[in-house]
């Protein structure tokens, strides 16, 4: 077991970065990390409303009316518990992206 002190006492990680990128690059939510690797920053363990997350920053590749390959920064949180995304933050740019792609 891995267990992290937090300031809300002590947490336990039961999914490890690489299979939270896994999952994420599988799912979709992202296509790609914003680094070269997980190491490189891109991945990052934090409190999130009392939840020990990890905090992948990514970028997500949409095609607008189908052809025009746009990419834009995304932000997902991994719960360090059961590798299910909490949370998703991405620019207004790319929300207007999301409503004309198909």
């Amino acid at each position: 077991q891995l267990v992290v002190n937090t300031p809300a006492g002590q947490k336990v990680v039961t999914v490890l970065p690489d299979q939270a990128i896994k999952n994420l690059l599988a799912t979709g939510i992202i296509n790609s990390l914003s680094g070269t690797t997980d190491l490189d920053g891109s991945t990052k363990l934090e409190v999130r409303n009392n939840k020990l997350v990890y905090k992948v920053d990514g970028l997500k590749t949409r095609k607008i009316l189908g052809f025009i390959p746009v990419t834009t920064d995304a932000t997902a949180f991994v719960s360090a518990d059961d590798g299910t995304t909490v949370a998703t933050e991405q620019s207004f740019v790319s929300n207007i992206v999301d409503l004309i792609s198909p």
